[in-house]
């Protein structure tokens, strides 16, 4: 065995609880990142799923005023296979101090 080796060896024996508190510092990050990662990995997968299973609008009409006779109008075209009225109400709220979102609220 070289000096190198033997070197190696010995610190790492000099120094057991470090040497051990290191390679447990390691286990627990690795563990930690692969655990983030399959979260990461399950939460896209479930939200694309239960997103796509709600059968999102794939268009909107904005208009002035909507009655029952527009629905029946528009629903009555062999392409469209469902559609509703619903009022929105655009806005920005605060997120920060020089944060802004957009903010739009459906009923």
């Amino acid at each position: 065995m070289s000096a190198y080796w033997q070197k190696v060896i010995r610190d790492f024996w000099q120094e057991r609880t470090r040497t051990v508190l290191v390679v447990l510092a390691i286990a627990i990050g690795i563990a930690a990142f692969s655990a983030v990662l399959s979260s990461y990995a399950i939460l896209t997968r479930e939200l694309d799923q239960g997103y796509l299973a709600i059968n999102p609008a794939s268009f909107t009409l904005a208009t002035d005023a909507v009655d029952d006779a527009l629905v029946g109008a528009i629903t009555s075209n062999h392409e469209i296979s469902d559609a509703e009225a619903r009022r929105t109400v655009s806005g920005r709220i605060k997120a920060g101090p020089v944060e802004w979102r957009n903010l739009m609220l459906l009923w």
